[in-house]
């Protein structure tokens, strides 16, 4: 599960996994160049729905930028 580390207050910042919860895989972790979010990629177990997720710093705030879902099958791997 993500984390969000305030390193120059020594903080935790809790961050809710409800948008993502139930995954198979969370990978490309990126931060923003501004330094504000940082975004990754949500594949849902049974493959049927990929999101892509921003996480705000400092507030933790999730929020869903792409949201794709099919019947079948993604092939994500392409």
């Amino acid at each position: 599960m993500p984390q969000l580390f305030l390193v120059d207050q020594k903080r935790h910042v809790p961050i809710s996994h409800e948008l993502f919860a139930d995954q198979y895989s969370l990978s490309d972790f990126e931060w923003r160049q501004d330094s504000k979010s940082f975004t990754f990629a949500y594949n849902q177990r049974g493959h049927q729905r990929y999101k892509i997720i921003e996480v705000t710093a400092p507030e933790g705030k999730v929020n869903v930028l792409i949201d794709e879902q099919c019947k079948t099958f993604f092939d994500y791997a392409g």
